[in-house]
């Protein structure tokens, strides 16, 4: 008979890839808008879109870089490329120097997003004993009235 920590591992598994099933890799609308991330900062900090926008992520550190989306809501993203779904509540990519990743969110609204050198980790003494490194804070606005 199965153990219990099985059936439960089984079940995560079948869930992680059911949550990265069906969403497409081209924005709906063929619009791109380009974010860099840089040594200190992200550029644009917040940039606005229209909904089913392509908002490019393009990693120009010298190092790796780490991006973390909230998920608040289930069906806000119409596209994805590189990004996984992280504990089940978190969009997380790790983007190499040189390298890019890109979303399109349908609906309208600001979705805020952090980016770190480091990924986060369990095991420190930060909330719920996770290490979190230090953040650069930034956000995509969709806007259905944005030229």
């Amino acid at each position: 008979m199965a153990s219990v920590k099985g059936i439960i591992l089984l079940l995560l598994y079948v869930l992680v890839l059911t949550a990265c099933a069906g969403f497409e890799t081209e924005s709906p609308t063929g619009r791109t808008a380009v974010v860099k991330i840089l040594e200190q900062e992200v550029k644009p900090r917040d940039v606005t879109v229209r909904p089913g926008d392509e908002v490019r992520i393009l990693n120009e550190r010298a190092d790796s870089a780490w991006v973390y989306f909230e998920r608040d809501r289930p069906k806000e993203l119409s596209c994805r490329r590189g990004f996984s779904f992280f504990w089940g509540i978190e969009e997380v990519a790790e983007i190499k120097p040189g390298e890019s990743v890109s979303v399109c969110f349908s609906t309208a609204g600001a979705y805020g997003y952090w980016v770190q050198s480091q990924p986060t980790t369990q095991g420190g003494a930060g909330l719920g004993g996770l290490n979190m490194p230090m953040a650069m804070p930034a956000a995509v606005i969709v806007n259905v009235e944005h030229e």
